[in-house]
């Protein structure tokens, strides 16, 4: 599609640059979602255990695999399931994010100005509704 429009030429930067993206996604997600995982038994539950971090590890490499095998010969299928879950989790990481920054456990010098709470609230609001109006027209 990108050769089509830019060249042939570009097939070589085009597949770099894909690549580089979807490696360092990857990447970033498999330590990432680990570490905040741990990040939040550990502050939930007290539970100061090492192995926290390759428990999350392993259940998101594993899930991911199980996922793929189950679901390769239905791509469409999974970029669906994707792009739903995306959607209807948007807004309850906005909103654990804005409840987190808003509370106690964020000095009041790092806290969201009064207009950054209303465009928090605005933003959260049109999340809920985009997930809602999403979820009608499937």
């Amino acid at each position: 599609m990108y050769t089509s429009s830019l060249g042939a030429e570009t097939y070589i930067i085009i597949g770099c640059a894909a690549l580089t993206t979807m490696f360092s996604t990857t990447l970033t997600t498999l330590d990432a979602s680990p570490r905040s995982m741990a990040k939040t038994v550990e502050l939930l539950f007290k539970n100061t255990s090492k192995h926290l971090y390759l428990s999350w590890l392993s259940v998101l490499v594993i899930g991911s695999i199980l996922i793929f095998f189950f679901l390769n010969s239905e791509l469409g299928f999974l970029v669906q399931v994707a792009t739903v879950l995306s959607f209807l989790t948007a807004p309850f990481y906005a909103l654990s994010n804005y409840i987190l920054l808003s509370s106690k456990h964020t000095p009041k010098a790092w806290q969201p100005s009064f207009k950054m709470h209303i465009l928090s609230v605005l933003g959260i609001t049109f999340l809920i509704l985009f997930s809602i109006w999403y979820l009608t027209t499937l």
